[in-house]
């Protein structure tokens, strides 16, 4: 998740919330958002705009989870859904990539300089600090793991429930940007991150 503030790009240009909406379109196997103000591109992978007026302004990372209803309700148990009234049809009781997630084939949208150390969904966490870039799969990290990276120590953990699991970020130096994701995308994007297995990097 992403702040919608952007800095100002020069001497009196103030910051600017801007509104994004989802292009439909997908590069190297993740969405491409837009903005509705100057109509750029940005990538969510990339964590900037790939073009348009404000083309290499990065994105501000916003602390979040992504977990499976079961999950948020462990933690939350008197959570409530706001609304299925989305004005779509999709079923939020299933995931609409069950069947995705459980085979090794891509959709037929080509990924450019797809990493071949790791399967291809392999779940987990990819982090930028600085010029470095690591990816974290979530079945090494357990209930809490500390990654090592040039500008200081990132905390993960995870929790494995099922066929569901997810990764968070426990605590992350100022200018560390991370994101739960696949392999595929990250290793696409990042062609030189660093694998962190079991027995560390």
């Amino acid at each position: 998740m992403f702040s919608r503030t952007i800095e100002g790009q020069g001497d009196g240009d103030e910051p600017r919330v801007l509104e994004f909406g989802v292009t439909g379109a997908l590069y190297n196997a993740n969405v491409l958002m837009y903005d509705r103000t100057d109509r750029g591109l940005w990538s969510q992978m990339a964590m900037k705009a790939v073009s348009g007026p404000r083309v290499g302004t990065e994105l501000t990372m916003l602390p979040t989870s992504v977990m499976s209803f079961g999950q948020y309700l462990l933690l939350h148990p008197s959570g409530k859904v706001v609304s299925q009234d989305t004005g779509s049809s999709m079923r939020y009781d299933r995931s609409p990539y069950a069947d995705y997630f459980a085979k090794e084939d891509l959709m037929v949208v080509p990924v450019k300089d797809l990493g071949t150390e790791l399967p291809k969904k392999t779940l987990g966490m990819g982090i930028l600090a600085g010029d470095a870039a690591y990816f974290v799969p979530a079945e090494t990290i357990g209930e809490k793991r500390t990654i090592e990276t040039p500008l200081g120590k990132v905390v993960l953990s995870a929790e494995h429930r099922g066929d569901h699991g997810s990764v968070s970020v426990v605590s992350a130096p100022k200018g560390v940007r991370s994101i739960q994701t696949l392999y595929l995308g990250w290793s696409a994007f990042y062609p030189n991150t660093e694998i962190v297995g079991r027995d560390g990097p």
